[in-house]
């Protein structure tokens, strides 16, 4: 009996040695602490996202940035459920969607905001 204790008190001791978190291992690249709009949506024109789903159908997509003009964007949003297009305008520091259209199926429609103010 007393064999069988000191045999649990061993594995208990030995066993519970932390060994999730315990390096001294500094990441490569410190994030920015403030990160801006930017960052999220950097106006690329021609910059395919290609987003990975899993345990839903609709769950991946592909974000395309179509067209770029200065602060304005035209984005569609893939998924295999539908196709949405967005025109997205970045000024004074926040990020508006002046025009939405959804239910694009087709890739060869192209929706050409009018860029005027």
């Amino acid at each position: 009996m007393i064999v069988i204790i000191f045999i649990l008190i061993i594995g208990g001791v030995v066993g519970c040695k932390p060994t999730i978190g315990t390096s001294e291992e500094k990441p490569d690249e410190v994030l920015d602490k403030n990160p801006t709009i930017s960052d999220y949506y950097p106006f690329t024109e021609n910059a395919i996202y290609d987003y990975a789903g899993v345990g839903n159908e609709y769950a991946e997509q592909k974000t395309y940035f179509e067209f770029v003009d200065g602060n304005k964007a035209q984005i569609k949003v893939m998924n295999p459920g539908t196709h949405v297009v967005k025109v997205l305008e970045h000024k004074d520091g926040i990020l508006r969607e002046v025009y939405y259209e959804g239910g694009v199926l087709s890739c060869r429609k192209h929706v050409r905001y009018q860029w005027r103010n």
